[in-house]
């Protein structure tokens, strides 16, 4: 058994994680995603691709049992949370069931297994506010968080006394995904590039997390075979308004395209939880990875940003 397996291989986590292992690395890499993989990747000489659906239990161990991995990070997942609030089956099927099957094809192989985890887990509420740490009570308010948590209770039980499991719970990723959907700060600095007004609330706060930061510290629970729970997420605390605001100064934008408003303006059909954001203290000191500042963050999409245009 050789290498890591990544998940979720065409998403914005999974795409990063290939990225960085490319980079840092000459092991074995395997690549599995529901279609193929999108450029650089597709045919690369380094990377031993899989098809298969996350529904698809027999699929997954029979590809486990050609990889043979000793790791799997597992990124895969619906994270478009107003999605998950209008179709609960899908959520729960990719989310929760998705997340299990990989977990029982981990098993069968005896490969660590990392699965990433969301702050959605818990309810931002002011009277249990983040940034939380691993000690944290979870709570979620919107069923994008429910299956989430539900998929950290049946990896949980399935890799139990069986194989290593590390928990790794992120929050407000993001980064260039040319083969996926826009994620929020992208997204905001296209339309301030393009001169449009966008809005930011005030009462949403997190702590943004750069997909490459995020890979760094998950390869490293991969490769230390760590096992726990671990919050993997930037180093800063900020709220969204705020956010949009540094955006804008950093990318030499008009910062007065910006206007604040409040959460329950947006009419968003999920709930979201408000005081949020995780603290990383505990996977810096035992991963030995960094949490990236917001400025190294910015820095790191800028580049990615400008090489895309």
């Amino acid at each position: 058994m050789a290498g890591i397996l990544v998940s979720g291989a065409t998403g914005l986590v999974g795409r990063h994680v290939l990225s960085a292992l490319l980079e840092t690395t000459d092991e074995e890499i395997h690549a599995l995603a529901r279609r193929p993989l999108p450029a650089p990747f597709a045919n690369h000489p380094r990377i031993r691709a899989y098809q298969a659906d996350l529904s698809d239990a027999n699929r997954l161990v029979d590809v486990l049992n050609t990889a043979r991995p000793a790791a799997v990070i597992h990124t895969a997942a619906i994270a478009d949370v107003d999605a998950c609030e209008r179709d609960h089956a899908l959520a729960y099927a990719v989310n929760a069931e998705g997340a299990a099957n990989m977990a029982r094809a981990a098993v069968a192989v005896g490969a660590h297994f990392v699965h990433v985890s969301t702050d959605y887990v818990f309810d931002g509420s002011l009277e249990a506010p983040g940034p939380y740490d691993e000690t944290a009570t979870p709570h979620p308010v919107n069923y994008y968080g429910e299956t989430k948590l539900e998929a950290e209770r049946l990896v949980s039980e399935l890799c139990a006394n069986r194989i290593g499991l590390a928990i790794c719970r992120t929050a407000l990723v993001y980064g260039v995904n040319p083969a996926g959907r826009l994620n929020y700060m992208v997204g905001m600095v296209n339309e301030l590039r393009a001169g449009r007004a966008i809005r930011a609330v005030t009462d949403q706060q997190n702590t943004p997390t750069p997909a490459a930061s995020l890979a760094e510290m998950l390869i490293a629970a991969a490769r230390q075979r760590a096992t726990g729970l671990f919050h993997t997420a930037g180093g800063e605390l900020i709220t969204r308004y705020s956010l949009a605001l540094a955006l804008a100064y950093h990318f030499k934008l008009d910062p007065a395209l910006v206007t604040p408003l409040r959460s329950a303006e947006l009419g968003q059909l999920a709930r979201r939880p408000l005081l949020s954001g995780l603290r990383v203290e505990k996977a810096e000191r035992e991963l030995g990875v960094r949490a990236w500042s917001l400025k190294q963050g910015m820095i790191w999409l800028e580049s990615a940003m400008n090489a895309q245009q």
